[in-house]
């Protein structure tokens, strides 16, 4: 067995050699220059121990005596090294008994530790052992490796433990630290390298990182890097107050603009640094205006005041980037016609578009006219009614007209693309998006694919005379209205379309009977509209009819469910061929699962992490050594973790270029192609266009994050295992399962079951449940008071009040949505707190002006025009608000941009899964309210009702949290007291958030503000305070009204 090599300071240890030949004197030797003490115990010493004891003095004592078992008394290790094998066996006897470590020269069996064959240059150390099986092979080995050792390493090492805790101090991030490290040492010449040149290159590498943002600085730096970095500091006369204002980044622009005077001390100084470390970015910026600082700095605070217009931070970071890229060419008025088409982007009236924004983002601000572009992009948006994937299409082509702006001759493209025609080149790419989306078993695919099967399937009835359209339901007439537009879209699409676009004064059936006359590959109506949509639209991917296109759908799904789910039961290997890639962290994740993993051109996630045009990168692995973080590490994809895509390579990857050139080169719509590229590695391939999620075999991270789990299971691709480094399983299918359970009724996720608890009924949900009815009449009247004032306010400033959400996109409509508990009838009886949100024009809130004078009419019209409730984004939280000597109410009004569709919100979750309760079960429903009424009431009364933020002396999980609380325990207070306090169970509050997660299945609007996770997990807003709190309050209540019996739990 090998011997674990321990480094052990021997400094004042004291040593026992038993033995006083050449041997033992070795042995002497070696541990007295690491600070031993040693006591040499033989019959008879030879001369060298004289030389060591008038070396090391009272570090050595000689007894010339027989050994004695008292002599190991007191000793850190022994050493046997006598000529007498009887000696040598009781010293190691009597030292295994005493649990002492013991070497016993050449005898292996007598030992418990070994002496390495030592590499010493200064404080660094090299210790080889065979374990004991041959001495003369370690000294062979060792001899090897003082060979590649270079002579000034132990230089090196003492500048760097010098240098240490101040690396350490400014690159705080562990993983960055060590890649610095090894940066030094691998990029410089040993023999030539320095301290002052290390200390310099440390020194580029702090001022890197404070570039990135990753590292605060202040006055206290090392001299050699202010002399280095002048401008990054201050004029020492400047007065306290102001050094201390830059060094803590909290300089405006308004600073600036107040006092003149300001930019005295920044005649040497860079003024991006006066804003703190989001800031830094700039400070490189406009370095090539020589010798002009003043005009260097006003021209950053121009590009800082800019960058300040941009309300998202996902859409800043593309901004900084494209300063950075073009950091010496900053012409204003291409930076005001950047910073435009990003508000644009921001305030986009298309949903679809505000979602891919980031991507879209990426590409039209290098194009020379990206306002132009980006018009064209919205029309096609807002007005296409095609799947995302087609609309994702359409934008290709505008921002590559005809495929010019790629080199097709070039040795790091497609294969197959580069040997086809322009033409043949727009088809592979087309069907290839088809065949990803489809196999990902795509959400908006799959909800055009069912209109277009049901609205066709309406329109025969009618046809035939089985129904008649204004017979239809509202659902059904909403239906055929959607499939009226799709038809229309997807013929102005088509090469009669274009030349020709449809247009028609007439609605309804007579509309549709156009279209369908239109769309006919003969001039008859009298064919399967369906498929003729799909043979359109999906005809270049081989697929040619409604049947085809869901059977391949579901094909591509259940494969990748059975595989996953069986796979998921075993350890995973990472073995030579299959493929990973870097996808960051979790931001990209939910677009890959529902979209596939596209190339950035086709608007794929993450756009930045493609290096090479047309595909989507990953590594393959080489070889089959070592473990899987170690395959993982020596690949090009190591760069783009900490989450990692793991695909097993079936018979649908083809290979089209290897190390040994192309090959393969087949036209066969069902491969995904694979080649080399080689650019930065070569483990380095692409796949052309990209791959479908279902192909992912495991998602792979170091440390889980529940996060993860929570997007698998909200994702239409259904179940992927998640592993850890070491290939096991960290989110089970059971795991999955368990998610979904908590979605049942989410309508939206197609749980359209909902599992009631048997627990509903309770005497106190009795008593409220008699109240409800009552409570919404009386909620009702109160919001049609507060509608009338805000209607009064809107009509002021021109605008129409609408109180539903209808998919009118006019300009002037302002929507007015109930998106509280007041909305949903889950307000405690006679409340009056109520939550709307605001949708209002792009126009109106990409203008701060005109935003602020709505606002001023609002709060003049609820009597608040003094008020102050207003939060830091502009939104208004106001308290007592009289709308009549009768009701005075609280008032939260969120202001966002109206678009074509709203994203799945918060409080869209909770009405999708109340609504459907309600389908199923009307008196169920009423028992559910209930009981979310009742838990909102226990814990108001406890004061463990308002989330930590809110009020930290509550630290509750807040309103929201209950309901979702309730309604993700079968609807039952009972069932979700007993889910809580399982979890809590002998459990600090630490680790119950670690095991008990209130998820919410909806997005909250204020995330992308924050620039944070949509979706909250309800146990954060919990204090340690409130979790306490709360668990004391369920337990009495259910002691108190004897609910142990009904549910067996003890407490």
């Amino acid at each position: 067995m090998a011997y674990f090599p321990f480094f052990v300071d021997l400094s004042g240890r004291k040593c026992l050699i038993v033995g006083g030949g050449t041997i033992a004197l070795r042995k002497a030797q070696s541990v007295l220059e690491y600070g031993a003490v040693v006591k040499v115990v033989a019959p008879c010493i030879c001369d060298g121990f004289d030389k060591l004891k008038e070396r090391y003095k009272e570090a050595v004592e000689l007894l010339e005596r027989e050994f004695e078992e008292k002599d190991i008394e007191d000793k850190f290790f022994v050493v046997a090294a006598t000529d007498d094998e009887q000696v040598n066996k009781k010293v190691s006897e009597i030292c295994f008994r005493k649990n002492t470590l013991v070497n016993t020269v050449d005898r292996k069996e007598y030992c418990n530790f070994y002496f390495p064959s030592i590499i010493k240059d200064g404080d660094i150390v090299v210790g080889v052992s065979s374990g004991g099986n041959s001495p003369v092979l370690a000294r062979e080995l060792r001899k090897k490796i003082e060979g590649v050792i270079p002579e000034n390493l132990d230089n090196i090492n003492k500048w760097l433990g010098e240098i240490r805790p101040y690396i350490k101090e400014k690159i705080s991030d562990e993983i960055e630290r060590k890649k610095y490290f090894e940066k030094i040492y691998f990029n410089y010449n040993e023999e030539n390298l320095t301290k002052t040149t290390l200390l310099d290159e440390i020194n580029n590498e702090v001022f890197k990182n404070i570039m990135d943002g990753n590292v605060d600085y202040n006055n206290d730096m090392p001299e050699s890097f202010k002399k280095k970095y002048p401008s990054l500091f201050i004029d020492e006369k400047a007065p306290k107050e102001i050094k201390d204002k830059f060094y803590n980044g909290k300089f405006t622009l308004e600073d600036f603009n107040n006092d003149i005077n300001i930019f005295d001390y920044f005649k040497n100084t860079n003024i991006a640094c006066a804003f703190g470390k989001d800031y830094y970015w700039a400070i490189p910026l406009f370095e090539n205006i020589d010798n002009d600082s003043d005009k260097a700095n006003y021209s950053r605070l121009k590009i800082i005041a800019e960058y300040q217009k941009i309300p998202y931070y996902d859409l800043r970071d593309t901004f900084k980037e494209y300063c950075s890229e073009n950091a010496s060419n900053l012409e204003d008025d291409k930076i005001r016609t950047i910073v435009t088409a990003l508000e644009r982007l921001s305030y986009s009236n298309s949903s679809e578009m505000y979602k891919l924004k980031k991507s879209i983002a990426s590409q039209v601000i290098k194009l020379p006219d990206p306002l132009e572009k980006l018009d064209k992009m919205e029309n096609i948006f807002i007005k296409n009614n095609l799947p995302t994937i087609g609309k994702v299409y359409s934008c290709f082509e505008i921002l590559h007209p005809d495929l010019s702006d790629f080199n097709f001759d070039s040795d790091i493209i497609s294969p197959i693309l580069k040997h086809k025609s322009t033409m043949g080149r727009q088809f592979t790419i087309f069907s290839n998006l088809i065949r990803t989306t489809l196999a990902s078993n795509n959400r908006s695919v799959n909800d055009y694919l069912d209109n277009i099967e049901v609205g066709s399937n309406l329109y025969k009835e009618i046809v035939s005379g089985k129904k008649s359209y204004n017979s239809l339901s509202e659902e059904d007439k909403k239906t055929m209205n959607l499939f009226s537009k799709h038809l229309e879209t997807l013929y102005n699409n088509s090469m009669k379309g274009k030349k020709e676009p449809f247009a028609s004064e007439k609605n309804g059936i007579e509309k549709i009977d156009e279209l369908v006359t239109k769309l006919s590959p003969n001039g008859s109506s009298d064919y399967n509209i369906a498929d003729r949509v799909v043979r359109m639209f999906c005809g270049y991917a081989g697929i040619d009819t409604m049947k085809e296109a869901k059977d391949f759908i579901e094909s591509k799904f259940q494969q990748a469910q059975l595989r996953n789910i069986q796979e998921s039961k075993h350890d995973m290997t990472l073995d030579k061929g299959d493929f990973i890639k870097g996808i960051g962290d979790i931001t990209y994740l939910p677009s890959i699962l529902e979209n596939g993993c596209r190339a950035k051109e086709f608007l794929g996630a993450d756009s930045g992490s493609d290096l090479t045009p047309l595909d989507t990168d990953i590594s393959i692995i080489l070889d089959n050594e070592g473990t899987i973080k170690e395959k993982i590490n020596r690949t090009v994809a190591s760069g783009y973790g900490p989450i990692y895509l793991a695909i097993k390579p079936d018979n649908d990857f083809i290979i089209t270029r290897d190390d040994d050139g192309e090959k393969n080169i087949i036209n066969d719509m069902t491969k995904i192609e694979v080649f080399k590229t080689g650019v930065v590695g070569k483990d380095h391939y692409g796949i052309e266009v990209g791959f479908p999620s279902t192909k992912i075999a495991s998602l792979m991270l170091e440390d889980y994050d529940k996060r993860v789990g929570l997007i698998i299971a909200m994702s239409n691709g259904g179940y992927v295992p998640v592993r850890d480094m070491e290939g096991r399983t960290v989110f089970t299918y059971d795991d999955y399962k368990a998610l979904r359970n908590k979605m049942s009724g989410l309508s939206h996720y197609k749980e359209n079951d909902y599992n009631f608890s048997d627990n509903l009924a309770i005497s106190e949900v009795e008593e409220i449940k008699d109240e409800i009815e009552a409570n919404n009449e009386l909620t009702a009247k109160k919001r049609e008071k507060i509608n009338r004032v805000i209607e009064e306010a809107m009509q002021e400033s021109g605008l129409e009040l609408k109180t539903k959400i209808d998919g009118d996109l006019s300009s002037g409509v302002v929507e007015l949505i109930d998106t509280g508990s007041t909305g949903r009838g889950t307000n405690k009886p006679g409340d009056g707190y109520f939550d709307f949100m605001m949708r209002l024009d792009r126009n109106i809130m990409s203008k701060t002006e005109e935003l602020n004078k709505v606002k001023q009419t609002l709060l003049r019209k609820l009597g608040k025009e003094d008020t102050n409730d207003i939060t830091s984004i502009g939104d208004l939280r106001l308290k007592d608000v009289k709308l009549d000597d009768e009701d005075i109410v609280d008032i939260d009004i969120s202001f966002v941009t109206k678009t074509d569709e709203v994203s799945y919100s918060t409080d869209m979750a909770l009405e999708d899964r109340l609504e459907t309760i309600k389908k199923i079960d009307k008196e169920k429903y009423n028992y559910v309210i209930a009981n979310i009424l009742l838990a909102k009431q226990v814990l108001k009364e406890a004061n463990v009702y308002k989330k930590a933020s809110s009020d930290p002396s509550q630290g509750g999980l807040g309103g929201v949290g209950i309901e979702n609380w309730i309604l993700q325990n079968g609807g039952s207070f009972v069932d979700a007291m007993d889910s809580f306090l399982d979890a809590a169970k002998d459990k600090d509050f630490n680790q119950f958030k670690d095991s008990y997660q209130i998820w919410d299945f909806g997005e909250n609007h204020m995330a992308a503000r924050k620039e944070e996770f949509p979706h909250d997990n309800f146990v954060d807003n919990m204090s340690d305070i409130g979790y306490q709190k709360m668990k004391e309050t369920l337990i009495e209540y259910k002691n108190s009204h004897k609910l142990t019996n009904q549910t067996t739990k003890q407490y």
